[in-house]
This record gives structure tokens, C-alpha cells and sequence, in this order.
């Protein structure tokens, strides 16, 4: 009996000690934990501290970004670069933004009228969402993975900064 206990716990720890994920896979899931947490964007790019200035600009972020879903389906690791293949589901915000980005308005007034707006369409009973299958590239950088350039994740930041800077 006490053999059978033994075995089992050995099978136990073995498949808990198996976990091959990579590990920028595990960054990247760590990253997106924090970020559909607390809306913190700022760890993606191997900063400390969070985004007060992101979330003073545009208070949606937090509810935005609690509502991204994703799944990782696949990952290739090799060195210091990493390609994650995920499939995302985000808030589409874009849809409901109906307002011009004109220069002559007051910038500080177009702010605000857009913060109102996507405050307003997070509340919508169909809120409308974008699904896409993209690529995100990490890179190992001062010992630790963070996302490689800002023009490789293009897309990958439009999806999940919720029309804040565009």
C-alpha cells in the first residue's frame, strides 16, 4: 500500500515538473494576466511600475481590458526570439467611435469626449468585439522576454490598446 501511495505521488510530481512551456510563453501569459488585471501595458515592453499615465488618459482601459480573451495555439522558441500564434477576442471600440479625429478640435476636449464614448460603448448589452489569430514577437533582452519592436506587434497593440491612441 505504502509502495502504491509512493508511485503515485512520484507520477504526481512528474507530470507537475513536465511543464515544457516555453518561457516566453509563460512571460507573455504572466504579461496578460497584468494586463486584464490592472490594465497595465507597459510590463509587455520589460518596464516596472505600472501605466498611470495610460489609465489617467483613457480610464476605459481597465474595463477594456478585462474583457480581451485569448488562446495560445502556438509557440516557437528559439534563443532570444520567440513567435507566439494566439487567437484574440478584444473590445472592437473602433466601432462605436464616431468621432472626427480633426486637428482644429481642442485636443484636451477631444479626449475627453472620446474617453465619455468608449466609457459608454464598454456598456452596451452587444458589445462588439474583433477576433483575430496573430503572431506576437518576443525577444529575451535583459534577461527577461519582452515584446520585440512596436512595428513587428502592430497588430498585436491595436488589438489590445482599445483605440487609446488612434
Amino acid at each position: 500500500f505504502k509502495k502504491k501511495i509512493l508511485f503515485i505521488i512520484l507520477i504526481l510530481l512528474a507530470a507537475g515538473c513536465s511543464n515544457k512551456s516555453p518561457q516566453s510563453e509563460k512571460a507573455f501569459i504572466s504579461y496578460m494576466n497584468i494586463l486584464q488585471e490592472k490594465g497595465e501595458f507597459l510590463q509587455f515592453l520589460g518596464h516596472k511600475g505600472n501605466d498611470g499615465k495610460i489609465t489617467e488618459f483613457a480610464p476605459y482601459f481597465v474595463d477594456s481590458a478585462k474583457k480581451i480573451e485569448f488562446q495560445i495555439i502556438e509557440t516557437k522558441e528559439d534563443k532570444d526570439r520567440s513567435v507566439i500564434t494566439i487567437l484574440i477576442k478584444s473590445p472592437d471600440l473602433g466601432y462605436y467611435d464616431s468621432l472626427p479625429n480633426d486637428p482644429e478640435i481642442d485636443f484636451e476636449k477631444r479626449v475627453n469626449s472620446k474617453i465619455a464614448l468608449m466609457k459608454e460603448a464598454l456598456k452596451q448589452k452587444d458589445l462588439k468585439f474583433q477576433e483575430k489569430t496573430i503572431s506576437v514577437y518576443m525577444i529575451y533582452k535583459d534577461e527577461q522576454w519582452i515584446l520585440d519592436s512596436i512595428d513587428k506587434n502592430k497588430e498585436f497593440i491595436d488589438i489590445i490598446n482599445h483605440k487609446i491612441f488612434s
